[in-house]
């Protein structure tokens, strides 16, 4: 049994699905790729090649030269390994063994893999399809990548702030929504629609697809558990996190009265060289009229501070987390920030335009 596949060809696939390949599991089989050989007519047939970790799967097909049908397992690390050494131009020829040997032959080399069999691999959870949304896929990446610095990193009792929540908000548009409990991102995208969502992926899955998503058009269905988006030859489902989102506008501030208007740029290069001027995470913010002194305590006690311009008149002394300023910051693109406050110790809206929402809570001050 053997088939035929240029090599390019093959890289693209493999590094659309290598992401879901877990590092660490109880299940040894999931370290390894499903490869499913299907004939579509004389000589042309269709490859699938499948990665999972159970709760996220994604299947990707390209076709292939051979009459053959068959299947089989190869350690996914390994044979990633290897492929990525050969010119991407050469065309390579597969031959699997009686002894489950797999030979991978190139212009130049010769290579030899041990493969599982393919009965050995978890079936995929069948997905009953429910609501469909179509959406840009460049939009659909650009929105996971604005809230994604914002999502609970480490273990909760709240599960649900592991994720990123799509929801139908105001004027019918979809939200992406991300929040740790001290940060808080949220993107109003171009996509409206017709009826009410509220689904939250897991932070995996977004990390998988801002890889993956191509800028063509995408198709997201989803049920209760599952959601499935599928684009170009590849198909990729994720389990849902089961829990409720929180009730994120019920923190969002209404009175903030001081505001302040930055250059962004030079605010996070500002940000970032203090910080390395000391181990403490808090940074100074002392706003006063037209200016603003940005401030560290090194580890001699000694004080590191810059003064900016701003566009305000308010004064107000507020602390910050210098991490969390640096990927808010980070995140926006526009050459302006606006600093939306009321007190040093309440919520602070910063953002830079009208469909993006970003809000931090400050550090205590000694």
């Amino acid at each position: 049994m053997n088939f035929q596949i240029q090599c390019d060809e093959l890289k693209k696939v493999l590094n659309t699905v290598i992401g879901t390949i877990p590092k660490n599991t109880a299940m040894p089989v999931l370290g390894n790729f499903l490869f499913e050989v299907n004939p579509v007519n004389v000589a042309e047939a269709e490859l699938t090649i499948t990665g999972s970790d159970l709760e996220i799967i994604i299947h990707s097909k390209v076709e292939i030269e051979t009459e053959d049908k068959f299947g089989f397992l190869v350690a996914a690390n390994p044979f990633a390994n290897l492929i990525a050494q050969i010119e991407s131009k050469q065309r390579l020829l597969f031959i699997l063994k009686e002894n489950k040997k797999l030979e991978v032959r190139s212009v130049r080399g010769k290579y030899l893999l041990s493969t599982l069999d393919a009965k050995e691999y978890p079936i995929s959870p069948s997905f009953v399809e429910g609501e469909e949304i179509k959406i840009n896929g460049k939009l659909l990446k650009e929105a996971l990548q604005f809230v994604d610095y914002s999502v609970e990193v480490k273990e909760t009792i709240r599960p649900a702030m592991t994720g990123v929540f799509f929801e139908r908000g105001e004027s019918d548009r979809m939200n992406l929504v991300s929040t740790d409990s001290r940060k808080l991102a949220r993107i109003t995208t171009e996509k409206l629609l017709e009826n009410d969502i509220a689904f939250i992926i897991p932070k995996k899955a977004s990390d998988i697809l801002i890889n993956i998503l191509p800028t063509e058009e995408v198709t997201l269905n989803y049920s209760n558990s599952y959601l499935q988006i599928a684009f170009n030859n590849t198909t990729f489902v994720t389990r849902l996190i089961s829990q409720k989102f929180p009730n994120y506008r019920s923190v969002l501030p209404t009175e903030n009265q001081i505001v302040v208007m930055l250059d962004r740029k030079e605010l996070l290069e500002t940000v970032k060289n203090l910080k390395k001027l000391t181990t403490s995470a808090k940074v100074l913010f002392s706003f006063e009229k037209g200016g603003v002194i940005i401030s560290v305590i090194n580890n001699d006690a000694d004080r590191q501070e810059v003064k900016l311009d701003c566009e305000g008149n308010e004064e107000i002394e507020i602390s910050f987390n210098s991490g969390y300023l640096i990927d808010i910051l980070s995140s926006i693109k526009e050459s302006k920030v606006k600093f939306e406050m009321s007190t040093p110790t309440k919520a602070v809206l910063i953002n830079s335009n009208d469909y993006t929402l970003n809000l931090v809570m400050p550090v205590r001050m000694e």
